[in-house]
């Protein structure tokens, strides 16, 4: 495929302008090559990263403290690419879900952002081995999961690296059978209606342990987890219909984790874990042999609407978090993903942030201590604060010089509505994100060398609004940056100023990204980053002072996930 054969009006500044303004990571990278190089030059990249994406013609202070709205969905239907999707999932084969959840994902964020997308779509093989290549390159194996909504449950679909191995659907287990199959679960068994089952009973009374026998012995009266054998001779893949998780039953769920965990009133409280332990039962339990068999060591989702702003890294087994389990990271989809391998070491810092009262918004007083403590202390580049963080002056800064990372301490909303409604807050001044991208195009941050991280450290989202939750998982990609890390609610400026310290910290030797924002989250939630005496105290020991108004706070600790949970990386998780 040549550029030059894609016309259209938005597209009439070439191939690269296109690009850019896609902001499309992997595919920037191929077009400025083609532009560096000439039309025909083959791009310095493996092939297993040359791929584009298709639209096809069917398919149309608490940084701060007060309690976000859970708004109901309000984008429109895709229409013939829901239908579509919907007849590819009854299928039940993994590779062709995957190209038709690829082409509807990338084809939604299109359409959210105002872009126009070419070419081939990500397939479940490129998928796969590029998955390998980056274990072979970091040492990391990462698996990817798509959880898609539909009428007859939640369609999950996993993705491991070329050469994995697969286990049996025997290994799936329902919770409920666990607990019948216990010989010391006489009573929960007895109140089930499984108890009218005379093979069950007597299979329990005789052998409590023989779980294979008494599933089958239970079908009838048990919605299993329903699994699709992959392929002949494909280990990469599975596929797992779950008919418990019902739209109306997703909805509640979703919400209710959301409601509790966002709310810095209920941080006594531990509400939040009966909704996490059914949304993990849903969606990491059916999968968990296959991750084990495998040593994953990650997990990247790409979500379905309704799932984008929940905070994955808070579901729960009953015992641990999933964040003590696995690094995390969420995708639109792979599409649209620079998944290129870059270490961060060298990278300069621009760190910008917002400490004052401005704009309508709340004092961020810990922002007055983030931003010089992570610019000179923890990672070197250079800081502005308060009136020095203007619109003007972000544009001068990157156009002069490229850093690697933009670190902006400040408020940031994503709103419902148009795109436009969602922005940045610089000192009185908003930068809306189709003005950000704007300055991405005309500085060519997708050009080598790329800028690879943006933090908004103060960002809070409109929790369960489709558009809003497009908007937050699409940063990355509108911004055209390879990663972006943000928070979905507003949390803790102490905590935040905490958990960012430890996130750069890490950075420095983290084999990947999400080990880094991983690692983070464990101090805060295991109580070694907290304040004591009015300071705040880091994993190694450290004590960081606080401003004063902060320091009124003598002791506080930031175990419960609503602290930690909602930062989320988005992009490029390596």
């Amino acid at each position: 495929m040549k550029c030059s054969k894609y016309s259209s009006s938005k597209a009439s500044k070439s191939c690269l302008g296109l690009l850019a303004a896609l902001s499309l990571g992997l595919f920037s990278t191929v077009a400025i090559a083609q532009t560096e190089g000439g039309e025909g030059s083959p791009p310095p990249v493996p092939p297993s990263l040359q791929h584009d994406i298709s639209t096809p013609s069917d398919y149309g202070p608490q940084h701060d403290n007060s309690n976000p709205s859970d708004l109901g969905p309000s984008s429109p239907d895709r229409g013939s690419g829901d239908r579509n999707l919907q007849s590819t999932i009854d299928s039940g084969n993994p590779a062709e879900i995957i190209t038709q959840v690829e082409v509807s994902q990338s084809t939604e964020y299109a359409n959210h952002f105002g872009f126009n997308l070419y070419g081939e779509n990500a397939s479940a093989e490129t998928i796969a081995n590029t998955l390998q290549q980056l274990a072979s390159k970091t040492g990391v194996k990462a698996a990817l999961i798509y959880v898609v909504e539909t009428p007859k449950g939640l369609g999950l679909t996993l993705v491991l690296p070329s050469g994995s191995v697969q286990t049996s659907s025997s290994q799936v287990i329902p919770q409920n059978l666990k607990l019948a199959a216990n010989p010391f679960a006489a009573n929960q068994f007895a109140a089930s209606p499984f108890a009218a089952n005379p093979s069950a009973t007597n299979l329990l009374r005789t052998n409590p342990f023989n779980l294979v026998a008494l599933i089958a012995s239970l079908r009838p009266n048990l919605q299993l987890a329903q699994q699709t054998s992959p392929p002949t001779g494909n280990s990469n893949l599975a596929y797992r219909l779950i008919p418990d998780a019902t739209p109306s039953a997703v909805k509640r769920v979703v919400r209710n984790f959301r409601r509790e965990l966002s709310d810095p009133t209920k941080v006594a409280r531990n509400n939040y874990q009966a909704p996490a332990k059914t949304l993990y039962d849903w969606i990491i339990a059916p999968l968990k042999p296959a991750l084990e068999a495998n040593n994953i060591e990650t997990i990247v989702f790409s979500l379905d609407r309704g799932f984008r702003s929940v905070p994955v890294a808070a579901l729960f087994d009953g015992q641990k978090f999933l964040v003590e389990q696995y690094n995390l990271a969420l995708i639109p989809s792979f599409s649209l993903t620079d998944t290129r391998y870059q270490r961060l070491q060298e990278s300069k810092m621009l760190g910008m942030g917002i400490s004052q009262a401005t704009g309508g918004q709340t004092p961020l007083p810990s922002v007055a201590v983030e931003v010089p403590t992570l610019t000179s202390k923890i990672w070197g580049g250079t800081g502005y604060l308060d009136q020095q963080s203007t619109i003007a002056q972000f544009q001068a800064l990157t156009q002069q010089e490229r850093f690697g990372i933009i670190h902006l301490a400040t408020h940031a909303l994503f709103n419902p509505g148009k795109v436009e409604q969602s922005y940045i807050q610089f000192w009185n001044e908003r930068l809306t994100l189709p003005q950000l991208r704007e300055i991405s195009l005309n500085q060519k941050w997708t050009s080598a060398p790329n800028i690879e991280l943006l933090v908004l450290s103060a960002c809070q989202s409109a929790l369960g609004n489709d558009q809003a939750e497009l908007g937050f998982t699409g940063l990355a990609v509108q911004s055209g940056v390879k990663t972006a890390v943000g928070s979905l609610w507003s949390v803790s400026d102490e905590g935040t100023l905490g958990l960012m310290s430890e996130f750069y910290r890490g950075l420095k030797t983290a084999p990947v990204r999400a080990a880094a924002l991983r690692q983070a989250q464990l101090g805060l939630l295991q109580g070694q980053v907290k304040v004591v005496d009015g300071q705040l105290q880091l994993k190694d020991g450290t004590l960081v002072p606080l401003p004063a108004a902060a320091a009124q706070q003598k002791n506080v600790s930031f175990t419960h996930p609503y602290y930690w949970s909602a930062f989320t990386m988005i992009g490029n998780w390596n």
